[in-house]
Order: C-alpha cells, then structure tokens, then sequence
C-alpha cells in the first residue's frame, strides 16, 4: 500500500468517525430524559400533542420539528414527552404547578405553564397545539381541543389541590 491509498484509507476512517458522532448527537437529544413508565394506579385522563420550544427532544430531523411531543395528564402527574413516549422532558405533580393560563401569544391558542422546577427555581413553559405531526397518526376524535385540555387540567390541579 502506498502512501497515497494509506492517506485515502485514513481519510474515510475519519469521515466516517465524524458522520457516526453527529449520529450519535442526533439521536442522543440534547435533553435528559427517561422513557416513560406509567406509575403505580396511573391512569390517562387527557393528552394532546404539542409544540413547545423551550424544550428539545433532539437535533436532525429530517421530518417535522424537535420540539414537537404529546403532552398527558393522568391522574397523578402533567408529562410532556416525544410523540413516541420514548423519552419524557418534564413530569410534574400538581404542587409544583404554580399557574396555568390560556395563552395570547400569536393566532394560536396555546398553554402558559409556570412550574417550580426540582431545585425551587420558577420555570416557564408555552405549548402550542399541533394538528399533525409526521409520521404519527392523530384521532381528532380522540384528542380534545387545546381549550378544553387547559380547562381539564385546571380542575384536575383543583382536585388535587383540595
């Protein structure tokens, strides 16, 4: 081998070490998270997919938006994960839900969310009702509006709450 084919081999080494990085980047998602275990007696009351973009699933998709996931109140706790369920952003229980609001940004109804994240720190989340997302099938009979969810969810805090 010469020292030309030597370079040539290298050169593919390297290339295929970096396209297998930004693979592995993509796929990794630049957010913690664990996929998604129903608890103890937990039980879907509602869910809606969403958009928001405070929060991120990943990097490099080809097909829709990394910010896009389903957003489910059970009887127990208010979760935003990936349309696949495969990796939870945010799971909160009614106590650390400081406010829930209809939102007025944009020609959009969406959900204002003010939470207390682990450490005490005030933290601010906007969903955003999506109709579609690629590659996942939605009901619209199964899934409510983005008005009745919020209403929804504020009774569920309610209930907790008393």
């Amino acid at each position: 081998m010469t020292a030309y084919e030597a370079g040539q081999v290298t050169g593919y080494i390297i290339g295929i070490a970096i396209a297998g990085f930004f693979i592995w980047w993509a796929i990794r998602g630049t957010r913690g998270g664990k996929k998604l275990e129903m608890l103890a007696a937990e039980v879907r009351i509602a869910d809606i997919y969403a958009e928001c973009p405070q929060i991120k699933f990943g990097g490099l998709v080809a097909v829709g938006s990394v910010h896009q996931g389903r957003l489910i109140l059970t009887n127990q706790r208010l979760i935003f994960t990936n349309p696949h369920e495969k990796r939870m952003a945010i799971h909160l229980g009614p106590m650390q839900i400081v406010t829930i609001q209809k939102g007025t940004k944009g020609p959009l109804m969406s959900l204002e969310l003010d939470y207390l994240a682990q450490p005490g720190k005030p933290k601010h989340l906007t969903f955003t009702q999506l109709g579609a997302i690629p590659g996942v099938k939605i009901d619209p009979k199964a899934q409510l509006p983005i008005g009745m969810f919020i209403d929804r969810l504020l009774a569920w805090k309610a209930e907790r709450a008393a």
